[in-house]
């Protein structure tokens, strides 16, 4: 059974209070927080992975982040997953078509099927049954010339700002100084952890990659995530 009408997909909605407009001033919930939440510990686990890449002993963490890393409650997060109707594809008549002409026709066919989609999905944040989730910042460089550094390269900066290590001492001669600070000071925020900096001070070179790091393990929740599905299903199992 699909939900179809608006009732229905937003009494699907409450698991959020997705269906309840925000009035000016009230604190984010709902949705919104949720995906603020998923993205705040996606930072989080990433500046983890910086700290154990650089071999910085768990004892040394911050007490902010030695309890996230501890605690399963804190690295659960979020899912509201919708499933689109099945695509099928047009089928293709050898006798009459190329290949390079069907290909053309199932192109269109996927993009209308897709398009109608997201227009369904968009139908129900304009009538105001779900929240507008804002879209994630994307980490550019400050100038139009600049390189940008790769994710692993961004958590390792955080982590190493995160642990009191000057800002000169982080950059080098492929990125300069003012791009690790909005790089590294951008992850941090996302995290939550801005505030959780260690004075600084001028830092030991990074150790050696901890075993974990070494065996190229990524840090992953204790439990998976909540699943809270908007689209109700019969199935054979």
């Amino acid at each position: 059974m699909e939900i179809t009408d608006a009732a229905s997909r937003s009494k699907a909605g409450n698991q959020f209070g997705s269906d309840q407009k925000k009035e000016p001033g009230a604190p984010t919930t709902g949705e919104p927080e949720a995906a603020r939440k998923n993205r705040a510990i996606r930072a989080r686990e990433q500046i983890i992975e910086g700290l154990q890449r650089q071999g910085i002993p768990y004892r040394d963490w911050p007490d902010v982040v030695r309890a996230f890393y501890t605690n399963p409650q804190e690295r659960q997060g979020y899912s509201a997953s919708i499933s689109p109707l099945r695509f099928d594809p047009p089928p293709f008549d050898r006798l009459n078509e190329t290949p390079e002409e069907w290909a053309k026709r199932a192109d269109e066919a996927w993009r209308k099927h897709r398009d109608d989609f997201l227009k369904w999905i968009n139908t129900f944040v304009a009538l105001g049954v779900d929240e507008k989730i804002p879209p994630r910042k994307r980490t550019r460089g400050s100038r139009r010339k600049e390189r940008n550094a790769p994710p692993d390269q961004r958590a390792n900066w955080a982590a190493r700002r995160l642990m009191g290590t000057p800002w000169k001492e982080i950059a080098d001669d492929r990125f300069h100084e003012d791009q690790v600070r909005k790089a590294a000071t951008d992850l941090l925020k996302l995290a939550g952890w801005l505030a959780s900096v260690k004075p600084t001070a001028s830092a030991p070179p990074p150790g050696p990659p901890s075993p974990i790091a070494r065996s190229g393990h990524k840090v992953r929740p204790l439990f998976p995530f909540f699943s809270m599905d908007v689209r109700v299903c019969l199935t054979d199992d």
